[in-house]
C-alpha cells in the first residue's frame, strides 16, 4: 500500500509540472494582448492630441493678430487724445491772450480823444464788412469752387482714389491720427476704409515685380474693385509685406479695410 501511494504522489507531481508551463504561456499571451491594446489606444490618442494641438496653435495665432490690431488701435486713440488735449490747451491760451488784448484796447480807447475813438470804430466796422463782401463775391462767381469740392470728396475711378489718398497721407504725417486726418478733409472714416486697399495696392505695387496689378473693368464699381484688390493683396505675400513696411514708415494710412456687403 505504501508503495502504491508513493507512486500516485509522484504521478500527481509530474502532472502538476506539466500543467505549469501551459498556464505560464497563457499568462504571457494575455499580457502581450493587453500591451498591444494599450499601444493601439495610445497611438489614436497621440493623433487626436496632435490635431488638437495644431488647432490650438491656429487659434492662438488668430488671437495674437487680434491683440496686435487692438494695440495699434489703442495707440492711435491715445495719440488722438493727446492731440485733443494739446488743442484744448492752445485754444485756452489763445482765448486768454485775446481777452487780454481786448482789455488793453479798451483801456487805450478810454484814454484817447472822442474823435480818434470814432475813427477806430469806423475802421473796425469796415474790416468786419470785408469778409462778407468777399464771401458774397465768391458765391456770385461761378468759376470759383469750394475747397471741399476741389479736393474731390466723391471719387469715380482708381486714379481719383489714389489722388485723394496721397493728400490724406500727407496730412496723416502731421497729425498721426486717422480720425483727425478725416476731420481735416470733412471725410468719414468708413469712406476711406472702403477704398484704402485700392490705393495701397496701386501705390505699393508701382514699379515692383508683383505681377500684373488689378485693372478695373468697364462699369465696375469701386466697391467691387476694392474686393478684387484685397484678393490680389492676400495672394501676394511679398506685396503685403511691402504694404506693412510702408505703413510703419507712415507712407500709407494705418487703417483697417472695410467692404460693402
Amino acid at each position: 500500500m505504501s508503495q502504491t501511494q508513493t507512486r500516485r504522489g509522484k504521478k500527481k507531481e509530474e502532472n502538476k509540472k506539466k500543467t505549469l508551463p501551459v498556464e505560464n504561456n497563457l499568462e504571457e499571451v494575455e499580457s502581450d494582448i493587453e500591451v498591444e491594446e494599450v499601444r493601439g489606444g495610445s497611438c489614436g490618442t497621440m493623433e487626436k492630441f496632435k490635431s488638437d494641438l495644431n488647432q490650438l496653435k491656429g487659434e492662438n495665432q488668430l488671437l495674437k493678430e487680434e491683440i496686435r490690431l487692438l494695440k495699434e488701435e489703442n495707440r492711435l486713440l491715445k495719440q488722438e487724445r493727446d492731440l485733443l488735449k494739446e488743442k484744448s490747451r492752445s485754444s485756452e491760451a489763445g482765448s486768454k491772450g485775446s481777452q487780454k488784448r481786448s482789455h488793453d484796447l479798451g483801456e487805450s480807447s478810454d484814454s484817447s480823444e472822442p474823435e480818434s475813438s470814432f475813427e477806430t470804430k469806423k475802421a473796425a466796422k469796415k474790416r468786419r464788412r470785408k469778409p462778407a463782401s468777399s464771401s458774397s463775391s465768391d458765391e456770385d462767381s461761378p468759376k470759383k469752387k469750394p475747397k471741399k469740392a476741389s479736393f474731390g470728396k466723391r471719387v469715380s475711378s482708381p486714379e481719383d482714389v489714389v489722388h485723394r489718398y496721397k493728400k490724406l497721407v500727407r496730412m496723416y504725417k502731421r497729425t498721426r491720427s486717422i480720425p483727425e486726418t478725416c476731420r481735416a478733409f470733412d471725410l468719414d472714416r468708413n469712406t476711406i476704409a472702403g477704398t484704402a486697399v485700392i490705393a495701397d495696392v496701386l501705390i505699393a505695387g508701382e514699379g515692383g515685380d508683383f505681377g500684373e496689378l488689378p485693372i478695373i473693368a468697364e462699369k465696375q464699381s469701386l466697391a467691387s474693385f476694392a474686393k478684387v484688390c484685397k484678393a490680389f493683396l492676400d495672394a501676394n505675400p511679398t506685396l503685403k509685406e511691402k504694404v506693412d513696411k510702408m505703413r510703419k514708415a507712415n507712407e500709407l494710412l494705418t487703417i483697417k479695410y472695410k467692404f460693402q456687403k
